[in-house]
């Protein structure tokens, strides 16, 4: 529940002042300079210019990023792990440092807007 909901406050807060930046969208345009879409070579700044873009991305991307995750898990442990369990964590409640790190810039980033 805690990612999602993290996941939804990155919209509430994207044209709203932020501690750092002008706005959060500013601000996540920035961090995602240097993070690119792995083997691509695209930076995921390309994607958050744009609310509707940023949202299709989390729409679309998203849930297909967390299932070739769960399908790789599957074949380097030999199909020993479970794909639609892998999927649900990765989708739901992922635990890699990405998301940790984006869960931390939105908590930090709403603290800021309730407290400034």
């Amino acid at each position: 529940r805690v990612h999602l909901y993290s996941l939804a406050s990155a919209f509430y807060l994207y044209n709203k002042p932020h501690y750092r930046k002008l706005s959060y969208k500013q601000d996540i345009v920035d961090n995602f300079a240097n993070v690119a879409i792995p083997g691509t070579g695209l930076p995921l700044s390309l994607f958050v210019w744009n609310k509707v873009l940023a949202f299709g991305l989390v729409c679309t991307a998203s849930p297909i990023c967390s299932f070739i995750a769960s399908v790789h898990l599957w074949l380097k442990t030999r199909g020993k792990s479970s794909i639609s369990n892998e999927y649900a964590i990765r989708l739901l409640a992922p635990d890699d440092w990405f998301s940790y790190w984006r869960l931390n810039c939105r908590v930090a980033g709403m603290h800021a807007l309730l407290n400034d």
